[in-house]
């Protein structure tokens, strides 16, 4: 049935997780103001680090799905999280001080991703 579809889809899914590696270098960041994980369906990311422990690399979303869209901040608190398809614009800005942890994990569904949301 239907639903044993939907079961061998989800075994068939990828995950890839990746711990980023902790950004103690001031001025690191993610800078390109086109940026999209390119390929994978969903991202999930999750702030480790409580936001007095650093200053400056804020995540950044795109305000609207049209090219030359300006990229607004999305204010996580330590252990919040923002899912969000892979395609959409983000980035992050420069550390200034301090050191930002976070966890960054992205879906697959059998090959790459071409599809662009955004058109």
């Amino acid at each position: 049935g239907s639903g044993e579809g939907r079961s061998r889809a989800l075994q068939d899914a990828l995950l890839s997780g990746t711990s980023s590696e902790p950004s103690c270098q001031v001025g690191g960041s993610v800078s390109d103001p086109e940026h999209r994980d390119a390929g994978s369906l969903l991202t999930l990311t999750v702030l480790l680090s409580p936001p007095e422990d650093y200053s400056g690399a804020e995540l950044l979303f795109s305000a609207g799905g049209e090219a030359g869209a300006g990229l607004e901040p999305l204010r996580l608190r330590r252990g919040d999280g923002a899912l969000f398809p892979s395609e959409k614009r983000h980035n992050v800005t420069p550390l200034t001080a301090g050191c930002r942890r976070s966890f960054v994990l992205e879906f697959w569904a059998g090959g790459a991703n071409v599809y662009n949301r955004h058109r």
